[in-house]
């Protein structure tokens, strides 16, 4: 899954298709841009038990309206206190 906004998302991954890759990855790719269309990417963080993400990823779109029971933050020597609040803002 991709932390930036949706548009931004598919236009990276139409970019990647551009790219010198092996067919297995194009495969990968495709299949994403597929999911991405069907707005399958949205609703996976709400079917997953565990979301790993860093401090700075926590504003982007493809996190907003979600809720987790436990966040462990595991960036707390690399980062200043209010940032510290992003993941439970």
């Amino acid at each position: 899954l991709h932390a930036g906004s949706d548009s931004e998302e598919l236009r990276e991954l139409q970019a990647l298709l551009k790219d010198d890759l092996t067919l297995v990855e194009k495969m990968h790719v495709r299949k994403s841009i597929e999911q991405h269309k069907l707005g399958r990417n949205r609703t996976v963080f709400k079917e997953i038990r565990v979301v790993g993400a860093t401090c700075a990823a926590c504003p982007f779109q493809c996190m907003n309206n979600l809720s987790f029971p436990l966040v462990l933050l595991d960036e707390c020597s690399q980062i200043t206190e209010p940032v510290s609040l992003l993941p439970i803002a």
